[in-house]
């Protein structure tokens, strides 16, 4: 049993069954509905909600939104009012909230009001796809542990995608957290496998602790995963290279979902 942080079946046409067959898998699904592309995110992200709360699953199930671009003074309050888990200010270009991974620009006068609305509302900012600048900016002005939906190591493949070591120190002091992706290309040039994965959780562990890092899978968000690990059944694989490498049962289970709830319970607080 995981948590992943970040799926993106919702935006992705998969079989109608796709929960049911993973729900053996799950402890908690964070469900992203992707607006980037969208015409109407509000609509999309009304009918994601209802489908969710059709479910009734042992998995968690949390709705969540990628890139807020759509956000204005008129419909700030229909966001909230939809209760989403996270929201991410930005993708990977700029917007009128913030400056996203690939593209240039920090947080506007607007994307701080939207940040101070939704943390003051309970809702998490996700800093996935944020560029540098942003990142550094939201760490000044946030009340809550920092968090990262899916992401990897900046040292281990040099990509704006990916966390710096200032920016993984900066989260750890936050108590945050940090759900690492199975996105190939920003995983590693060379052949990318279960043990590549393991290799981003390790570097994480070893400077940052055990209690920062888990699951943010990416899934249905690419097509580019690891030779080894295509679904949920295959995250087992990752752990095993960990346990070889000396992990104990207590150390995976943190990274399965501990360090998940653990954070749930430090921003609730």
């Amino acid at each position: 049993m995981i948590a992943d942080t970040h799926n993106d079946f919702l935006t992705k046409k998969v079989d109608i069954n796709y929960l049911e067959e993973r729900e053996e898998f799950l402890k908690s699904l964070c469900c992203p509905v992707w607006t980037s592309e969208l015409k109407n995110p509000m609509e999309d992200i009304i009918r994601a909600k209802t489908y969710l709360d059709s479910k009734k699953l042992k998995t968690e199930l949390r709705l969540c939104v990628e890139d807020c671009w759509f956000l204005n003074d008129k419909n700030l309050e229909e966001l909230l009012s939809l209760n989403p888990f996270y929201i991410g200010l930005t993708w990977n270009d700029t917007n009128c909230l913030a400056g996203g991974c690939f593209d240039n620009g920090g947080i506007t006068d607007f994307g701080k009001k939207v940040i101070k609305t939704f943390e003051d509302n309970g809702v998490i900012i996700d800093t996935a796809h944020q560029n540098r600048q942003t990142f550094f900016e939201f760490a000044k002005i946030t009340s809550k542990p920092i968090f990262n939906s899916h992401t990897a190591v900046d040292k281990l493949l040099q990509t704006p995608r990916n966390l710096n070591d200032e920016q993984l120190k900066i989260i750890k002091e936050s108590k945050g957290f940090v759900g690492i992706y199975f996105v190939t290309d920003f995983l590693s040039k060379q052949k990318v496998d279960s043990k590549v994965v393991a290799e981003h959780i390790e570097y994480i562990v070893d400077k940052f602790g055990i209690d920062l890092v888990g699951f943010g899978t990416d899934f249905n968000g690419t097509e580019e995963l690891p030779e080894d690990v295509k679904d949920y059944n295959d995250v087992e694989n990752i752990l095993e290279k960990l346990k070889e490498k000396g992990y104990s049962a207590e150390a995976l289970d943190k990274i399965r979902y501990k360090n998940f709830y653990s954070y749930l319970e430090k921003v609730n607080h």
